[in-house]
């Protein structure tokens, strides 16, 4: 199992944060109250893309494919 650059601690999983672009439904059901349903969600600029420590929250990786490399234990 791959550890955290930055804290050391053992991690299975990574956060992805992105800046996406979504398109979503939104109206209001029968007692009136909104709704909204995502309908689609796409990334606005692939450089946006971070990957965090999901303890310490620390930015680790900028690729999906270095951050996968990890996770598969290659990284290391």
């Amino acid at each position: 199992m791959p550890k955290c650059p930055e804290c050391s601690k053992e991690i299975t999983h990574l956060f992805l944060y992105q800046i996406v672009k979504e398109t979503c439904w939104f109206g209001v059901d029968k007692d009136r109250n909104a709704e909204m349903e995502v309908i689609e969600t796409n990334p606005i600029n692939d450089d946006s893309e971070s990957y965090s420590c999901p303890v310490c929250e620390q930015t680790i990786f900028y690729d999906w494919e270095e951050a996968e490399k990890f996770l598969q234990g290659k990284g290391e």
